[in-house]
């Protein structure tokens, strides 16, 4: 076996096609995004062949190598005896998972979600919607879910949230535990932000809560991870999800894996991939703050913020004072009424610039600012990149289309 999986030399790869074995399963909308993103990164390499395996379990990926020759493979990484026997084996591997660490040998890489980040963005999506009660539920021992849940609890204690409700910690489905889950809910205060680690962790929540006789998302937004659309579409009302961003996650494995085939991948093996962001449905779509004047204020900057509002305009409609509104809003949102606009600003630029080809002089009009200096400015200052540079980075990725 170790003949067929020698790696061959930089001259001779560039005359041979690459056989890459895929052990990722499609079940689950992670697995699939996955797939997408090597795919697209594969098309940039016209002698790439790529053949799904569909299984990661050891005794499947063995036989598979004894029959053909491969000269890479990007596994789940679920099963830690392929893992360790890859490792011994000496095949340029990427593992896409964060289960399992992975050896430290040269030929061996990782990329992986930053789940840490998906909990924070989670909190900082259900905090700007206003809610002063927070509520988890995950996956007990699972370390995908022990990340996304310490960075859910970090965000908040920053927040200066003290106590985050945590419901029973395995995946709801069984009569037995769908009662507990049912009984844990209704000690809840409301109205409350429930985030859950899945989407069908989060599914299971939604059909809790309405045995429970509360209402999506009146008492109880609920927010999911991996925007898998006919598990949302399942939900009633339909689930918000952030995209954890497989399909990166899977072209950075194509990367990598070149690197790594070629002998040049360095120390840099183990790569950390942010989420992509918030898909709001009718899940979260709510206002949870209590003073009718503070909410009539975030509808009217998220409404309006990228076309000319600005906080005077906005005192005027509300024919309040600025401390007063100020204190008000800053008191049950976290932000103050310049930076809650500039939030909405930044957000909406962010999504022209991945998902349209408008120059930026352009996206400075849509986004309220008269000029693209302006915008290259507050953008660099909220992201830490240029607009042009946020761009370039976003497509080295690679696109769906």
């Amino acid at each position: 076996m170790s003949a067929k999986t020698a790696i061959p030399s930089d001259g001779a790869a560039a005359a041979t096609q690459r056989c890459i074995g895929l052990c990722i399963g499609t079940d689950l909308r992670w697995g699939r995004g996955i797939l997408e993103g090597f795919i697209r990164f594969t098309r940039e390499r016209p002698r790439w062949q790529a053949h799904h395996l569909g299984t990661a379990h050891w005794a499947a990926i063995e036989r598979m190598l004894g029959e053909r020759h491969f000269d890479g493979l990007v596994v789940e990484g679920g099963d830690r005896q392929a893992v360790e026997a890859l490792a011994d084996l000496g095949l340029p591997t990427v593992v896409v998972a964060s289960r399992l660490t992975v050896p430290e040998r040269p030929h061996i890489g990782q990329v992986v979600s930053d789940n840490e980040a998906v909990g924070r963005m989670a909190f900082e999506h259900l905090r700007s919607l206003g809610f002063a009660h927070y509520a988890f539920c995950g996956h007990s021992g699972k370390p995908f879910s022990e990340r996304r849940w310490e960075g859910y609890r970090a965000a908040a204690a920053e927040a200066g949230i003290t106590s985050v409700y945590t419901g029973p910690g395995q995946q709801p489905g069984a009569a037995a535990h769908r009662e507990a889950i049912v009984e844990w809910l209704l000690t809840l205060p409301t109205p409350i932000a429930l985030f859950c680690a899945t989407d069908n962790i989060a599914l299971a929540a939604t059909r809790a809560i309405e045995e429970a006789g509360l209402v999506i998302p009146r008492d109880i937004a609920v927010l999911g991870v991996d925007d898998d659309h006919l598990v949302c579409m399942f939900a009633h009302p339909p689930l918000s999800s952030i995209d954890n961003n497989t399909f990166t996650i899977g072209y950075r494995a194509g990367l990598l894996l070149e690197r790594l085939m070629s002998g040049k991948a360095g120390r840099n093996r183990i790569e950390t991939v942010p989420p992509a962001g918030v898909v709001s449905r009718r899940s979260t779509d709510t206002l949870a703050v209590e003073a009718p004047h503070v909410r009539e204020a975030m509808r009217l900057i998220q409404e309006e913020a990228c076309n000319g509002l600005t906080i005077e305009r906005l005192l005027d409609r509300l024919r309040l004072s600025r401390r007063k509104l100020e204190v008000d809003y800053k008191q049950q949102t976290g932000r103050t009424l310049q930076q809650e606009l500039v939030r909405q600003q930044v957000a909406r630029a962010r999504h022209l610039l991945t998902e349209t080809d408008l120059p930026t002089v352009d996206i400075a009009v849509h986004c309220g600012f008269e000029y693209a200096s302006r915008l290259s400015t507050v953008f660099k200052r909220e992201t830490g990149l240029t607009p042009t540079a946020y761009r370039r980075q976003y497509r080295q990725t690679g696109s769906r289309d």
